[in-house]
């Protein structure tokens, strides 16, 4: 994103101080409120344009990445990731880039950074943006200090389900760009927005928990899914928690590395690279290629009452577009790791980290 100084211009929909708050610690012009993350990634894809054209996508990462694009009329094309990091592959990014491809979406998969500068010089070539979701990373800062969300051409950050900031709903879109800006609120006011986006949410969730995921596409192609605003009670809560987030974030960071550091020192566990700058590792996690040492660890942290997951299976049909390709570093990842459920409260952090020191530290 084209750095710029935060400016006293309201952003469309940022009324209230809270807003002010945010456009000031991301240091970009313009605040978009939307309903979810996956909302405002559909919302910049639709203002960027990309209906009847493909969007790059990382294979391992949220089914709700795909879902946006298809949500906004484009062609997910899986591209396989990195095993320094889980994030797109510059190698396998670069063989996919071809005059079809309208977007790039870089994932900063599980809290650790994309590649958005070396990604948005591939794309520059082919006049295609490259939107950061940091929907699991925002509060962490990359190595030259801009803050995530605000590395590529759009950012996109979420306040849903066990996210840094959790209102179990709610995200924003950062951007420098007005016009983007604008575009994202005259979708929001479509003349189907009131009466449909209640609805609409609420299918997304009964399809979700129902297990039949595999629907959302065609809903997602059918009604516009997911085009309605910041719900208002979420909103009331927003301004107190992003300022208790922002109070500890010091303190949740310290102890997140520790988390990590701790993960690290189980035998066979091979933690993601390291990585310069301030980041939030919004799901600390490790790859065990052992099938009998992975279970060993899961049932060690689970003794000690720490939740351990596997949340991202690679993304499969129906949401691979044309021109995917051959993901092999992707399975190996997603059969591998593991991830540990962390909260982004400081205390609950701290005692994270003294839970996995006291147990993991015998065995290392």
């Amino acid at each position: 994103m084209p750095r710029s100084a935060p400016h006293a211009t309201s952003s469309p929909g940022s009324d209230s101080d809270v807003f002010d708050e945010l456009r000031a610690f991301f240091g970009c012009a313009h605040v978009v409120p939307v309903g979810s993350g996956t909302t405002g990634l559909m919302l910049a894809l639709c203002s960027i344009g990309v209906h009847g054209r493909v969007v790059i996508v990382p294979a391992l990462t949220c089914v709700a990445v795909p879902l946006a694009v298809l949500a906004a009329g484009g062609s997910p094309r899986l591209v396989d990731v990195s095993p320094a990091d889980g994030n797109l592959d510059l190698g396998a990014t670069a063989a996919a880039l071809d005059g079809d491809v309208a977007a790039i979406v870089a994932v900063d998969g599980f809290g650790y950074p994309a590649p958005v500068d070396a990604l948005r010089a591939l794309a520059g070539p082919y006049g295609c943006p490259v939107l950061e979701d940091a929907c699991q990373a925002y509060g962490g800062r990359a190595a030259g200090g801009a803050p995530a969300g605000t590395l590529g051409d759009v950012g996109v950050i979420s306040f849903g389900y066990a996210k840094n900031v959790w209102l179990n709903a709610g995200g924003l879109v950062l951007t420098d760009d007005a016009a983007t800006a604008g575009d994202i609120v005259a979708l929001q006011r479509a003349p189907d927005y009131a009466l449909l986006s209640a609805v609409r949410s609420r299918t997304t969730l009964r399809l979700v928990v129902t297990n039949r995921e595999a629907l959302l596409p065609y809903l997602a192609r059918w009604l516009g899914q997911l085009r309605y605003g910041f719900p208002a009670a979420q909103r009331e809560r927003l301004p107190d928690a992003w300022r208790t987030f922002v109070a500890e974030l010091d303190e949740s960071r310290s102890a997140l590395v520790e988390v990590v550091e701790t993960l690290a020192r189980f035998p066979g566990a091979q933690p993601f690279g390291p990585v310069a700058g301030d980041w939030l590792p919004w799901r600390p996690s490790v790859r065990i290629a052992d099938d009998e040492v992975r279970h060993a660890f899961v049932a060690t942290l689970a003794a000690a009452g720490v939740v351990a997951t596997r949340l991202f299976p690679v993304i499969g049909s129906p949401y691979v577009g044309r021109g995917s390709q051959p993901c092999p570093e992707a399975h190996r990842i997603a059969a591998a790791i593991v991830n540990v459920k962390t909260s982004a409260r400081a205390a609950a952090t701290a005692q994270l980290a003294e839970t996995l020191s006291h147990t993991l530290g015998a065995i290392a």
